[in-house]
C-alpha cells in the first residue's frame, strides 16, 4: 500500500512539476517567474504550511490547481514560498487561487474527467445536435441531475461534471439554469472552462448577450450607427470583452449558418487596434478598438467552442483598466472578388525532406487567421517580374504538443513548398533566407468544413504536398466537441518524399486518426503499403459508399482525375466528395 501511495504522489508531483515549468507570464508586482528543478520543486512543496495531518502538501497543491490549465498556471515566487496555503478567511482577492471546499472522490480528478470526455460518451446529453436554447428552456434545467449553465452565450450540460468539480456541487448549482457569465467572471475568471467543458456544449443561448460585456454598448457616438444598421439583412455580430489583471480578451461569435471566412487584426499607434471579421455568406465587419493602455504583441487566438473564438492580449501595465472605446467602422456586404495583400518577412526556411521546404513567415504588427482548407496567393518579385502561385497555409501545430515552428506565435504563417528545378517560382521561393520579404493575399477559396459536420467519418486522400491541405482540416477537426474518425491516406513516390510523419504518428496514437502511407516506388526495406492508387486499394482502405462518411482529396492533376473516377466506381456521391486543386 505504501508503495502505491508513493507512486501516486510521484505521479502528482511529476504532473505539477511539468505544469509549473510552463510559466510564461510576468508577475504582477514582486518576485519573478522561474524554471524549477525537480529537487527545488519538491523542497518547496515540503515547505508549504498545512494544518491538517490528513492532507499532504502535494495534495493541497494538487487540489488548488486542479482546474488550472497548464498554460495559465503562473508560479509567482515571493521569498522562498512557491504557492501559499489557502487562507482561512472567507474572502479572497480575485487574483488569488480559490480555496477548494471538498475532497474529490477517487477517480474524479481532472485527468479522469478528461479521459471520460475522450471515451466517446455523450456528455452533452443531446448527441451531435447543436441547439439554440431560450432563457426559459435554460431555466428548466436547474437540478443536480439535470443542470445546464450558460457562460458567454454558450450553453453547457454540467450534470456529469458535478462530482468532478473541486469547489463542490453547491458552487456549480449557483449557476444552474441561468446565464452565469457575470457570476463566472467575478469568481472563476482564471479557469479555462472552455477546455474543461468542451464535450458538454449543448449550443448557444438565444438573446444571451450581457450588455456589460457587449461591444454594442460601447459604440463610439461619432459613428453614424443609423447608416450601419440600415444595411439590408446585415446584423451587427454580437461581441464581448472581458479582462483580468494581466490580460484583456475580445470574443466574437460564429453563427452556425454563417461560418467564419477569416479574421485580420492589426496593431495601430497609441494603443489602438483594427479588427476585421469576414463572414462567409454575408458581411465584413470592421472594428476600431482603443485600449486604455498598451498591450503586448502578438495576441493569442483561442477556439473557445465551435461558435466562438477569443483574442487574448497580455497587458504591459497590470491591473484592471477602465472601459475601452470600441467603435464599428463599417459593416459591409461580402465582396468575394476583393484581394488584399500584405508583406511578410521570412523567419525560417527549413528542409523537411529532400525537396520539401517549410517557410515560417510573419507580418509586422498584423495577424491573418485563415480557416481550414483555404489558400492564399503568394507573390514574389523575380528579376523585376511579379510571379504568383496559390498555397495552402499549414497550422503551426496539429496539437499543443506537436509544433512546427520552434518559437510558436499566433502571428506566424507556415507554408510547405515543394522545390521544382524547372519551376518558375519554387526555386526562388525555396531559396528565400530569413529577413527577405514576399506578399500574401487574403483568404481564397470556397471550402467550409462546417458543411461536413454531419459526417462521423472523414477520409482524406493526399498525394505529395496535397497533404498540406489536410493538416489544417485535421487540426480543426480535433478541436470539435464530437470528433469524427479521420482516415488519412498519403501517397508518395518513395521514403525520401515523406514529411510530417512523426507528428502525425504521435497524434494518431492518442486520437481518432488513422494514418496510412502508400509508396509507388518503395525501397526493399519499406514495410508499409506499396503501389499506386487503384480500385482495389481504395476499396481496401476506405471501402464503398457510406452515408455517414465524406471524402476530401488533394494532389496533382493526374491523381485527382483517377481518384474521382475510382470513388465514383465505389458509389461515392459528388455531394460527399470535395476536391482541392493541388
Amino acid at each position: 500500500m505504501e508503495s502505491g501511495q508513493n507512486s501516486q504522489q510521484d505521479s502528482i508531483e511529476a504532473s505539477l512539476f511539468q505544469c509549473l515549468n510552463k510559466v510564461d507570464d510576468k508577475p504582477t508586482n514582486v518576485g519573478a517567474t522561474t524554471t524549477l528543478t525537480t529537487l527545488e520543486f519538491r523542497d518547496r512543496i515540503k515547505n508549504l504550511n498545512t494544518k491538517s495531518s490528513n492532507s499532504s502538501a502535494v495534495n493541497l497543491l494538487a487540489t488548488n490547481t486542479l482546474l488550472l490549465p497548464s498554460e495559465i498556471i503562473h508560479a509567482k515566487l515571493q521569498d522562498t514560498v512557491l504557492i501559499q496555503a489557502p487562507s482561512t478567511s472567507s474572502s479572497a482577492s480575485s487574483t488569488e487561487i480559490p480555496r477548494n471546499k471538498i475532497a474529490l472522490a477517487r477517480g474524479h480528478s481532472l485527468m479522469d474527467w478528461m479521459r471520460l470526455g475522450a471515451s466517446g460518451q455523450d456528455l452533452s446529453g443531446v448527441g451531435s445536435q447543436f441547439l439554440v436554447v431560450t432563457p426559459s428552456e435554460l431555466a428548466k434545467h436547474n437540478k443536480q441531475n439535470d443542470a445546464w449553465i450558460a457562460i458567454r452565450g454558450i450553453v453547457f450540460n454540467i450534470s456529469l461534471y458535478m462530482d468532478f468539480h473541486p469547489g463542490g456541487i453547491s458552487e456549480l448549482m449557483k449557476g444552474a439554469g441561468k446565464d452565469s457569465t457575470k457570476l463566472f467572471e467575478e469568481i472563476h475568471a482564471w479557469v479555462n472552462y472552455q477546455s474543461i467543458l468542451q464535450k458538454c456544449i449543448i449550443g448557444r443561448l438565444q438573446n444571451s448577450i450581457n450588455t456589460e460585456y457587449n461591444f454594442e454598448k460601447n459604440i463610439n457616438n461619432s459613428v453614424n450607427q443609423e447608416n450601419i444598421e440600415c444595411i439590408d439583412d446585415l446584423p451587427i455580430i454580437k461581441m464581448y470583452y472581458t479582462q483580468t489583471a494581466s490580460s484583456i480578451s475580445l470574443f466574437y461569435t460564429i453563427p452556425s449558418n454563417n461560418p467564419l471566412d477569416e479574421v485580420h487584426i492589426k496593431k495601430l499607434e497609441n494603443s489602438e487596434l483594427a479588427l476585421h471579421i469576414y463572414y462567409a455568406k454575408t458581411q465584413n465587419i470592421s472594428y476600431n478598438v482603443k485600449l486604455a493602455k498598451d498591450v503586448e504583441w502578438p495576441p493569442t487566438f483561442q477556439e473557445r467552442s465551435e461558435i466562438s473564438e477569443e483574442i487574448v492580449f497580455k497587458k504591459k501595465d497590470k491591473g484592471i483598466w477602465k472601459m475601452q472605446d470600441i467603435s464599428i467602422i463599417s459593416n459591409e456586404k461580402r465582396n468575394l472578388s476583393t484581394r488584399m495583400y500584405n508583406k511578410y518577412e521570412v523567419l525560417e526556411n527549413t528542409l523537411l525532406c529532400k525537396i520539401i521546404h517549410l517557410l515560417i513567415l510573419r507580418a509586422q504588427n498584423y495577424i491573418q487567421v485563415i480557416p481550414p482548407g483555404r489558400h492564399v496567393e503568394v507573390k514574389l518579385n523575380i528579376m523585376g517580374t511579379e510571379v504568383s502561385r496559390l498555397y495552402t497555409p499549414v497550422p503551426r501545430y496539429l496539437h499543443s504538443d506537436v509544433r512546427l515552428a520552434s518559437n510558436n506565435c499566433d502571428d506566424y504563417i507556415c507554408l510547405i513548398v515543394k522545390h521544382y528545378k524547372s519551376g518558375k517560382m519554387t526555386p526562388n521561393l525555396t531559396s528565400l533566407q530569413p529577413g527577405q520579404v514576399l506578399e500574401l493575399s487574403n483568404t481564397l477559396g470556397n471550402f467550409y468544413l462546417e458543411a461536413y459536420d454531419q459526417y462521423t467519418t472523414i477520409h482524406l486522400l493526399a498525394a505529395g504536398t496535397g497533404l498540406t491541405t489536410m493538416l489544417s482540416i485535421i487540426k480543426r477537426t480535433l478541436s470539435k466537441r464530437n470528433t469524427p474518425y479521420m482516415n488519412l491516406i498519403i501517397f508518395n513516390t518513395n521514403e525520401g518524399n515523406i514529411f510530417y510523419a512523426e507528428q502525425l504518428d504521435h497524434i494518431s496514437e492518442k486520437y481518432k486518426l488513422r494514418v496510412t502511407h502508400v509508396l509507388s516506388a518503395a525501397s526493399s526495406t519499406w514495410k508499409g503499403r506499396s503501389g499506386i492508387i487503384s480500385n482495389e486499394l481504395l476499396n481496401d482502405l476506405i471501402g464503398k459508399h457510406s452515408n455517414k462518411a465524406c471524402v476530401f482529396t488533394c494532389g496533382p492533376i493526374g491523381f485527382m482525375k483517377i481518384t474521382k473516377e475510382l470513388l465514383r466506381n465505389l458509389g461515392w456521391q459528388s455531394s460527399q466528395v470535395h476536391e482541392f486543386n493541388g
